[in-house]
């Protein structure tokens, strides 16, 4: 993100350059509700009201700087997670630039980065161990009780 200075007439001194970086810092909370907003995941995704709060719980924005955002999302495959990407920023752009001459058209957002960096997750051991060991636990209560009951039976 940034934003362009205005030119003076060279004759004063502005503190143009300062109020212009608040500017953009202070724009940019705005700009990350555009980007995580329900309207533009369904506007970048074309879907429809269900869906768009289950992908909702997949992307998340954060400040990775004064004037930058890092965009994450989550997805079943790779290719279609970058998809994703690129429709979410896509449109938060495009939202940005119908809007910017209401707010300040000196405002320009950028994607820094040609493509997103795709990493592949795995879930935490801790929850696998946790769920395997639940289960054979329910699993071997299951079975005691069961041949407890089928041995006073006989």
């Amino acid at each position: 993100m940034t934003r362009a200075t205005e030119i003076g007439s060279g004759d004063v001194f502005l503190y143009e350059g300062y109020y212009a970086q608040q500017n953009a810092q202070n724009y940019l909370a705005t700009f990350q509700s555009i980007v995580e907003s329900p309207g533009n995941i369904k506007n970048a995704l074309k879907i429809s009201d269900g869906a768009t709060e289950k992908i909702a719980r997949l992307v998340s924005v954060q400040r990775a700087g004064s004037q930058s955002l890092s965009l994450k999302v989550k997805g079943a495959s790779p290719s279609a997670t970058v998809a994703t990407w690129d429709e979410l920023v896509a449109s938060a752009i495009e939202t940005h630039t119908k809007h910017k001459d209401q707010a300040d058209p000196l405002i320009t957002m950028y994607v820094a980065a040609g493509s997103p960096v795709v990493t592949h997750t795995y879930p935490a051991w801790y929850k696998v161990f946790g769920l395997g060991f639940s289960i054979a636990l329910v699993l071997t209560c299951l079975v005691s009780v069961s041949s407890a009951y089928l041995k006073e039976e006989r």
